[in-house]
């Protein structure tokens, strides 16, 4: 053999060994990708206990929604808008400043029906983290008898936490 048909061997075993390489750390992104969402949706889910059980008190009561957003807007460095829903059975019961996952977001409950809705809303480099898609892509999970519905519109992140199902 020649010396370059004895090079072929070990040179494409060291190609094939840099190709898994670059594979598995892409594979590394993707799984941490997919335990910072199952955070996200840990937390989630227990803020919403939390406020829906009254342990975590709303720091602001009975204001309207454009009240709510000039409330955030002196103490967070995010936009936060909260919708003006115009519909006898959703109230606005009271908004807080939260953290989920070591992130100051905007928390929102809200009744609807009997039932109560967390609305948390993620300031963007935050909700960038997740890895998820630029578009509005929503992530909808299941997690303990809880219905979490995670998206990103507008460069915020939203996380919706309810017990409603599709409704």
């Amino acid at each position: 053999r020649t010396r370059s048909q004895r090079l072929i061997y070990p040179a494409a075993a060291v190609v094939l060994l840099a190709v898994g390489l670059a594979l598995g750390i892409g594979l590394k992104s993707i799984l941490q990708r997919g335990d910072l969402l199952a955070d996200l949706t840990e937390a989630s889910v227990d803020q919403h206990q939390k406020l829906a059980s009254g342990l975590l008190p709303p720091d602001l009561v009975d204001a309207s929604p454009k009240a709510a957003e000039a409330w955030f807007r002196r103490r967070l460095d995010f936009n936060v808008n909260v919708p003006d829903l115009k519909t006898t059975n959703l109230t606005l019961l009271g908004a807080r400043i939260s953290h989920l996952a070591n992130v100051e977001v905007a928390a929102l409950e809200y009744r609807l029906d009997q039932s109560n809705v967390s609305l948390f809303v993620i300031p963007e480099e935050a909700y960038r983290r997740l890895g998820l898609s630029e578009k509005p892509k929503f992530k909808t999970l299941k997690h303990r008898g809880y219905d979490v519905i995670i998206w990103r519109q507008h460069g915020t992140g939203y996380a919706l936490v309810s017990e409603i199902g599709n409704r």
